[in-house]
């Protein structure tokens, strides 16, 4: 009787060593040292190929999220691949057979195949959603893999697989789930020519398992759909780690892989990206593009300098955490500064610690958030500090600068040395110790209001 088990990957099973940054692939096929496709989906098609539909309402392409929602085969090669980038479609909008086929070097006959890859399932609700299996170009043809939903419209993982090399396919439900968020997820899946053992395990979960597949020679993988009107993607391999660190170039680019340790790199709400001291110099890490993080740490006393046409969000996903920024350690060379605008689509807590200076060059939008000042160290605003409804509250150190708040600042203790005012006059803002102010409006602003509570 068939049977499906639950166990932990072990170290010894056919587990993917990811390569460095650059080399980054988006489907590796592999068995123990032999590698028998490799491709990074960057650029066109390529090495994948697509087996022609029969009425030709099926195609495969690749996909580019900027481009037109139709999707754009793509011809130049980007820095890389990771995750949402340049993705392989799969498509059936109509009736007819279409695949997404990568053809191997060679042919698997023992041992344990394995492969891993990104997919997101993009059209949800559908009778099936996505498929992919190791298959043979000759007899038996499909071999083993596993398919996603069923007749209801589901996300079962279902596996797949020939068991007697006759083309009767058996289908086993796992009584697991895909997730259906549409969101990215790592899938590892293997088969064990020698044990006739079919697995596959979803964002380095447990592995589910059958051991019925006839023993057939694989020679190509294919992704494709069984239903019509439907699509999935599938993409590069993504860390699942959150925590990011700045490779150590003295000018690098916040959106390529290389400028990272980590395969990957930080780009959401709950990613940390760390500038670290494996500088020898001060840096430039320059985004010409949106990027979101929930955390920036600087801790390096040469001085990092974020700089370009982007722009940096904070924001936490989890309510009643704040975004934040961290200095840890004092910079020279004009310390650590944001030279892109920063916007805070969140709480946020920027923490300098004594002796260390933060400055903000460009615009800081708090787009009504709350921008929390601890640390004993010094936050200075060079340019417009845009409040839109939020506030500015300053618990330790200083707040300094030239630039212009069009709102309240509120200070729990700090010091705040103004530098001009919105109209030019330059007035002197007295140091709230002397006065035993706690709301001072107006650093250098065009509003000033006061609260003497203490």
């Amino acid at each position: 009787m068939t049977t499906v088990k639950r166990i932990s990957i072990v170290a010894s099973m056919s587990i993917l060593v990811l390569a460095p940054a650059s080399t980054v692939k988006a489907l590796v096929v592999k068995s123990g040292s032999t590698t028998y496709f490799a491709d990074e989906f960057e650029g066109a098609l390529g090495d994948i190929g697509l087996r022609s539909p029969g009425t030709g309402d099926a195609w495969i392409e690749f996909y580019n999220p900027p481009k037109p929602n139709n999707g754009s085969t793509l011809t130049v090669e980007t820095d890389g691949a990771f995750e949402g980038s340049n993705f392989l479609r799969v498509l059936r909008p109509g009736g007819g057979a279409g695949a997404a086929i990568a053809d191997f070097t060679g042919e698997h006959t023992s041992g344990t195949i394995s492969a891993e890859f990104m997919l997101r399932v993009a059209d949800v609700g559908k009778e099936w959603n996505a498929r992919a299996a190791f298959h043979n170009s000759g007899a038996p043809g499909y071999v083993a893999g596993f398919i996603i939903g069923n007749e209801s419209g589901s996300f079962d993982i279902q596996l797949d697989r020939d068991t007697g090399s006759n083309g009767n396919y058996t289908r086993t439900d796992t009584n697991t789930d895909f997730p259906d968020d549409g969101e990215w997820h790592k899938v590892f899946m293997e088969y064990a020519r020698d044990t006739s053992t079919l697995g596959i395990s979803i964002d380095n979960g447990t592995l589910l398992t059958v051991n019925d597949v006839f023993p057939g020679n694989i020679d190509e993988m294919r992704f494709h759909l069984v239903s019509n009107s439907n699509e999935f993607h599938i993409d590069a391999l993504v860390s699942l780690d959150t925590t990011f660190n700045w490779s150590g170039a003295p000018i690098g680019d916040w959106n390529s892989g290389q400028s990272w340790t980590e395969l990957g790199l930080p780009n959401r709400n709950d990613h940390t990206a760390i500038f670290g001291d494996n500088i020898a110099s001060p840096a430039t890490v320059v985004t010409n593009s949106e990027v979101t993080v929930r955390q920036i740490r600087f801790d390096s006393p040469a001085g990092y300098a974020v700089a370009g046409q982007g722009s940096i969000h904070l924001e936490s996903q989890s309510v009643g955490i704040d975004a934040a920024v961290q200095v840890l350690q004092a910079a020279t060379a004009g310390g650590h500064q944001f030279q892109v605008p920063v916007h805070l689509d969140s709480d946020a807590t920027v923490d300098v610690m004594s002796s260390a200076a933060l400055v903000f060059h460009n615009a800081v939008n708090l787009n009504g958030n709350v921008l929390t000042k601890t640390g004993e160290g010094t936050m200075s605003i060079r340019n417009d500090l845009i409040l839109a409804g939020g506030s500015v509250s300053l618990a330790q150190g200083a707040l300094s600068g030239n630039g212009t708040v069009g709102g309240d600042v509120i200070n729990g203790g700090g010091t705040i040395s103004p530098g001009n005012s919105t109209n030019g006059s330059g007035q002197a803002v007295p140091e709230p110790g002397a006065l035993g102010l706690l709301l001072l409006a107006a650093m250098m602003c065009s509003l000033f209001r006061w609260n003497h509570n203490c």
